[in-house]
């Protein structure tokens, strides 16, 4: 605890993602494991119902129960929320997610921005449920939006109402899922991206969802804008280490363009799987879908392939055992589902961004925290932008080795 290293220039470091452990490689394979609760990681109480696990509402995300029974029983008669009880689901880092039970037996699921001064361009709840919408009538498995409110005086930020799909949410490794059906899992996975990536965007009445053409061009400049925001909203965090240079990498090997629609954070832990069948029931958490090259989707999904050992809950999706399928045949059948030639040209750049693009997510977590601002305390802000460094350079060996 509070110790500092300097490390030698043939020393490469590794962050886990697990709070318990701490692990660097040295350039001759040798490896050092330190076993320690790192002091940069805040525990969470949380409770666990059913698949879903909740926790304890922080103080300035507490939503008034009075004023949204209230405001539901005037626009939603129907659903009876007199005496509803509210619990806050403990995942999520951006935009707070809650459970609404009615004395009926149901639930149904309540999304809204988080309190404070936001980025302009951040927590589109309205865009996640115009898309749910849309895609809901194309027979695309999503939860049925119900409700979408603008008025910031009930819970005091804009929300939308969904219905709650219940079933199983794996983690990204999918570690909770059981052997033998990690295979068809991660392939009912890729067919729901295919069939997104194949949606009609006309029919879907998404043509004003987002610019066709240009994606990663856009992205550049965006991701660039949002961490130079993120560091001026932030309360002390800096900019990425050498989030320039790779930057200037990616503008120099921009591959062929491809449109479609886009989820924007495709991977296991947004979808609802059925524990019985295996098949999709849901995908969550549409905040940062669009119009753009679905080939960021599936760098996304498939980035626990490229990840180091340790780095995603403790294993890859390939290192899991007997049943798993390799990150080549998961691309041969997306390839094979969408008519897409295989092998994808320009792959390692695809990886390498999608590192990037997470680098800038967990930077912006960072800042979130530093302001008190983040939807759930899983992590510390400074554990948050050593994890984000960590995925700059995972995207510069990405690059490099190609």
């Amino acid at each position: 605890k509070n110790c500092v290293y300097s490390a030698p220039k043939n020393f490469s470091v590794h962050v886990c993602r697990s709070p318990w452990c701490r692990f660097a490689t040295l350039s001759n394979n040798f490896k050092v494991v330190f076993n320690f609760r790192s002091s940069t990681m805040a525990p969470e109480t949380s409770t666990s119902l059913g698949q879903q696990t909740y926790s304890e509402i922080p103080k300035h995300l507490v939503i008034d129960a009075l004023a949204l029974e209230k405001h539901l029983l005037q626009v939603l008669p129907d659903l009876n929320p007199v005496g509803m009880s509210i619990k806050k689901f403990s995942t999520g880092q951006s935009n707070p997610t809650y459970a609404l039970e009615f004395r009926s037996g149901e639930t149904f699921v309540l999304r809204k921005k988080p309190p404070g001064k936001l980025i302009a361009s951040a927590h589109k709840i309205d865009r996640e449920f115009k898309i749910m919408s849309s895609l809901k009538t194309m027979g695309l498995a999503v939860p049925r939006p119900v409700y979408y409110c603008e008025d910031t005086s009930v819970v005091g930020a804009e929300f939308y109402i969904m219905t709650f799909v219940k079933g199983s949410i794996y983690d990204n490794s999918c570690l909770k899922v059981p052997q033998p059906y990690r295979r068809q899992v991660l392939m009912n996975m890729m067919g729901f991206l295919a069939q997104l990536h194949s949606v009609d965007i006309d029919k879907a009445n998404l043509g004003d969802y987002g610019r066709r053409g240009g994606f990663y061009e856009r992205q550049i400049k965006t991701l660039t804008r949002v961490v130079q925001m993120q560091v001026t909203k932030s309360n002390g965090i800096p900019m990425l280490d050498r989030g320039n240079e790779i930057i200037i990498w990616f503008q120099s090997h921009i591959p062929a363009d491809r449109v479609s629609v886009i989820h924007g954070d495709f991977k296991p832990d947004n979808v609802v799987m059925d524990p019985t069948s295996h098949s999709v029931l849901a995908v969550l958490d549409w905040e940062l879908s669009t119009i753009g090259h679905p080939y960021s989707d599936l760098a996304n999904f498939l980035l626990p392939y490229h990840m180091p050992e340790g780095m995603v809950d403790g294993a890859l999706f390939d290192a899991m055992g007997p049943g798993c399928p390799s990150e080549d045949e998961l691309l041969q059948q997306y390839c094979k589902l969408t008519g897409t030639p295989y092998p994808i040209a320009d792959w390692s750049f695809y990886v390498a961004f999608a590192f990037f693009r997470l680098a800038v997510i967990l930077h912006g977590v960072a800042s979130r925290i530093s302001t008190n601002q983040a939807s759930s305390s899983l992590m510390s802000a400074k554990g948050a932008n050593i994890l984000a460094n960590a995925c700059v350079e995972f995207a510069f060996q990405q690059v490099e080795s190609s």
